[in-house]
């Protein structure tokens, strides 16, 4: 996979039948490319720097206590300041 931009774009196309396909950079790759890219660059699904649409929605509607577990982990510091 050529990783060698600036920046990258990457998009999904959902279709009403419940296929779907991926872009990068507008060029179609698979899911597991886009995986890939990301593997060792501390960004993924479970990652704060990648935020679901639901995931924003839920952070956005929790309890003081719990935005700041979340800013916390997201900074590193979750663990030290139990």
């Amino acid at each position: 996979m050529n990783s060698n931009f600036s920046e990258i774009e990457i998009k999904r196309l959902l279709y009403r039948n419940g296929d779907s396909k991926y872009l990068m950079n507008g060029k179609q790759v698979r899911l597991k490319d886009i995986q890939e890219l990301f593997m060792d660059s501390g960004l993924g699904h479970e990652s704060f720097s990648i935020i679901s649409q639901g995931r924003v929605e839920h952070i956005f509607s929790a309890k003081a206590e719990d935005r700041r577990a979340i800013i916390e982990d997201v900074a590193g510091v979750y663990n030290i300041s139990k």
